[in-house]
């Protein structure tokens, strides 16, 4: 598992190598952590490198507002909007990686995050 520095290079190689199924240790707004997929296949590594079984799941990290709106089976209003806040909220069907009923999901403040 590649734990790369932060910098653009090792970003545009996070995104590479989690493209093709890997976890890869980075930094995200918050602290240093594995990243995976947002799929079945990236959880199920995910659970497998730290030993966690199904009934607790992880945070996901999402590209926009519109994304985390569209994970949701609730719905956000504006004034929910400020970047690097977690959300838990009920699920809609759309986060297939987990049978859950409610997810953890960030919108980082860092742009180059998203």
């Amino acid at each position: 598992m590649p734990i790369l520095a932060d910098n653009p290079a090792s970003r545009f190689r996070a995104v590479d190598l989690l493209r093709r199924g890997d976890v890869v240790a980075m930094r995200t707004d918050t602290l240093y952590g594995l990243l995976a997929r947002a799929t079945p296949a990236g959880v199920r590594a995910l659970r497998r490198l730290k030993g966690r079984r199904g009934s607790k799941d992880f945070l996901a990290i999402v590209d926009s507002f519109a994304r985390l709106a569209s994970l949701s089976a609730t719905g956000l209003t504006a004034s929910m909007r400020i970047p690097g806040i977690t959300f838990v909220i009920r699920r809609s069907a759309r986060a297939r990686w987990t049978r859950l009923p409610t997810i953890a999901l960030r919108v980082p403040r860092d742009p180059a995050l998203r």
